[in-house]
Order: structure tokens, then C-alpha cells, then sequence
């Protein structure tokens, strides 16, 4: 289990551990435009794979993190700020999350500014996802939302959540962040989210050993190069083979039957992301 999404690019064709979900991960966060605007109410939709069936419960929060410390606590009520979703089992959790979360209208002061840091500013939002029970952080936050505060406690995990992450079990808990690039009024038309589809017709319902090589096609309006992560709940995935145009990534089914899910994600550099997933079985 990763707590935090890794980057999968590499010169080794063979199938990568890393790309094996065993229990509860985070795989996506999309977002319907990848462009926070301040003072509007953005949706998050998060993909977390659960392929043990434990159940997951989920908090996100915003966070335009500097120096360990949340921008948005000077400013952003707690019922602002951060959304709970209570433990659902897998039979109701069909891998889809629906979040949302307002970026703080203060952030505007940041838009189009010479912050003098080494990066554009950005809204930034945190989501962890934990079998029920498991975080603590997600009982006080459902306990500062019912009394419309925050404790030091808490305020300092929402700062820098990876520096508490060595206080739960490495099993069952998955922490992911998403950094969206502000609006300014400079004009320009908003970055959209590509889109990322699989070549031809791939037989994903294979014999044991079976190695199945998938060719993606990426629609970007932005030119460059892209980024791709991969991950499956059955067998394992490699590298990707190139990261300019089709690149391809190979499904090795591994010598265990089966059934899971596939899953491509992509991004592009200016805040863009899209993902592929698709049902696989092993006999």
C-alpha cells in the first residue's frame, strides 16, 4: 500500500510492485475544471479502491499549504474547509466520491501576484482515505465540524498530514494531494482536462501469465509532455514505455486467477488529469 500516490516512469519493462493496490488506496482526484477560482464552491470527484471490501471513510480538506500551516485557517470556517464522508461498505461504494469544497475568496490575493516563491500559486486540497475506525484524524474532524472549531491538534495535522502518517498502520489508509492552479483575470482561456482512452478493443479477460500490452491515446489543448501513474488491484502493471504520443503500458496478469480493475491515470502539466480504469479478470 502507498499512503501517498508515487509516480510510475521507468526504463524496466516488467511488471512493478508498486502498481499492486492490496487495500484501501486513493487513485484519483478529479476535478471538472482543473482552474480553482476564488470564492466558488469546486467538486471533487475521488476514486479510492477498496479491493478487501472493508469499507472506507474519507475526509478532505483545503489546504494551500506554506511552511506546515493551512493558508485557509486564518480565514475559512471549519464547515468550509472540510468534508466528511462517513464509513460505507463496499456494496454502496462504487469507488466514487463526490466532494466539495469552497476555495477561499482570500486566495484571489494570490492570483496573478509576485508571491517571490519558486512555483505559481495554487489552491491546494488534501484527501485521506482510511478503512473505518482507523485515523483518528477523521473522528476529530467530524467532532470540530459538530462544534464549529478546530483544535491545535487537529489544525496541526491538516498543516503537514504526512509528518503524522508513521502514527497509523502502513495497511488501510491512503493520503493523496491536489494542487490547482488559481484563475487570474489576465483573459486567457482556462485549462481543460484532457482526455486519456485506450487503443483498439484489449482482451482483458486472460489465462494466468498472460501479458497484455495497452496503447493509450492522450487528447491534451496543452502541448507538452505528460505524466502517467498505474495501478491494479489484480496482477501487476509496468512502466510506461514512452510519456510523449500513445504511450503504452503493459498488464501482466501474474499466476494467480482473479478478477479486479485496471487503472491509467494521467496529467498534464498545467493541472489537468483524466483516468482510465477497466474491469480485468485472470483464470
Amino acid at each position: 500500500m502507498l499512503p501517498v500516490l508515487l509516480l510510475l516512469l521507468g526504463c524496466d519493462g516488467g511488471p512493478s510492485d508498486v502498481t499492486v493496490i492490496r487495500d484501501v488506496q486513493i487513485v484519483h482526484a478529479g476535478v471538472d475544471v482543473p482552474v480553482a477560482v476564488p470564492g466558488l464552491s469546486q467538486r471533487y470527484t475521488l476514486t479510492v479502491a477498496d479491493p478487501t471490501g472493508g469499507g472506507v471513510e474519507l475526509l478532505a480538506w483545503a489546504c494551500t499549504g506554506f511552511d506546515g500551516e493551512c493558508a485557509e485557517a486564518a480565514f475559512v470556517a471549519p464547515a468550509e474547509r472540510m468534508v466528511v464522508v462517513d464509513a460505507v461498505d463496499q456494496g454502496d461504494f462504487s469507488e466514487d466520491a463526490d466532494l466539495d469544497l469552497t476555495v477561499p475568496a482570500e486566495l484571489a490575493l494570490l492570483a496573478g501576484a509576485d508571491t517571490g516563491l519558486p512555483f505559481d500559486p495554487f489552491a491546494g486540497v488534501w484527501f485521506l482515505a482510511c478503512e473505518p475506525g482507523l485515523c483518528p484524524w477523521i473522528r476529530q474532524a467530524r467532532d470540530a465540524l459538530a462544534a464549529g472549531a478546530i483544535d491545535a491538534e487537529l489544525e496541526a495535522f491538516l498543516g503537514d498530514p504526512t509528518a503524522a502518517l508513521d502514527q497509523v498502520p502502513a495497511d488501510g489508509s491512503s493520503l493523496a494531494q491536489r494542487r490547482l492552479p488559481l484563475a487570474t483575470d489576465d483573459g486567457a482561456e482556462p485549462n481543460a482536462n484532457p482526455e486519456l482512452r485506450v487503443a483498439g478493443d484489449p482482451v482483458l479477460a486472460v489465462q494466468t501469465g498472460a501479458e497484455v500490452p495497452l496503447t493509450f491515446e492522450w487528447i491534451d489543448e496543452e502541448p507538452g509532455s505528460i505524466e502517467l501513474q498505474a495501478f491494479t488491484t489484480v496482477g501487476a502493471m509496468g512502466p510506461p514505455t514512452a510519456v510523449f504520443d500513445d504511450p503504452e503500458i503493459t498488464w501482466f496478469a501474474g499466476e494467480e486467477a482473479g478478477a479486479g480493475r485496471l487503472y491509467v491515470v494521467a496529467r498534464d502539466a498545467s493541472g489537468g488529469s483524466a483516468l482510465w480504469r477497466a474491469d480485468a479478470s485472470v483464470e
